[in-house]
């Protein structure tokens, strides 16, 4: 359980410090955007720097035991078969019953995949406005990087990779960021409004968008 439990308590940590230090940064560009400080907004930031600290500490942040695995072994471990996890899942559990199949540790750690990037979704269509398409493309990018990182250990930082680079781990972040980014204006789209929606409002608020108005 701690190896969960550590992960998120470190990224409760340090994203709080994040948010912290880029508070004054935050405040400044959301009054020159929107002409005052939108607390919804800021909340989501806040939420978006504790769970980006928090998905490095589960994905890239070599584990304390890494000297000791370096020790014994060179290199990073790659595995690049397509959704190799389902079929391994299918045999191991095979003659088994549906259910048992689908609480295996393969399954979950599969469905875990799949959960850490449905914030990203979420995160880049309601805090940036980007499209479905973008926000998956996205998602995508970044998890190849994580996955580099961990075949590269830490790019060179340290002599084996840090853990095993899945292409089904690529596969399964991209559809969490699929998942979020379709959830994305359904979660948030009654309580926060678009950036370019506030924009809008602070131009009519000073009248800029008034006949006679300045700009």
């Amino acid at each position: 359980m701690s190896q969960w439990l550590e992960p998120a308590r470190a990224g409760i940590v340090t994203g709080s410090g994040v948010f912290l230090l880029l508070l004054p940064v935050i405040v400044v560009v959301q009054r020159r955007s929107f002409g005052r400080i939108h607390l919804t907004r800021m909340l989501l930031i806040a939420a978006l720097c504790i769970y980006a600290s928090a998905l490095l500490a589960y994905t890239v942040v070599p584990s304390p035991d890494m000297a000791e695995l370096c020790r014994t072994r060179i290199g990073g471990k790659l595995r690049l078969r397509p959704l190799h996890s389902i079929t391994e899942i299918i045999v191991q559990h095979e003659g088994m019953s549906t259910w048992r199949a689908l609480v295996s540790w393969g399954a979950w750690q599969l469905a875990m995949n799949v959960a850490l990037f449905i914030p990203f979704g979420v995160f880049a269509r309601g805090l940036f406005g980007r499209g479905v398409l973008g926000t998956t493309l996205l998602g995508m990018l970044i998890s190849l990087l994580f996955e580099a990182t961990q075949y590269t250990g830490f790019w060179g930082l340290y002599s084996c990779g840090i853990r095993v680079a899945d292409i089904d781990d690529v596969l399964s972040n991209t559809l969490g960021t699929l998942i979020g980014a379709l959830l994305g204006p359904l979660l948030l789209g009654d309580w926060l409004p678009r950036a370019h929606d506030l924009k809008q409002r602070m131009r009519a608020n000073i009248g800029l968008d008034r006949p006679g108005g300045r700009g």
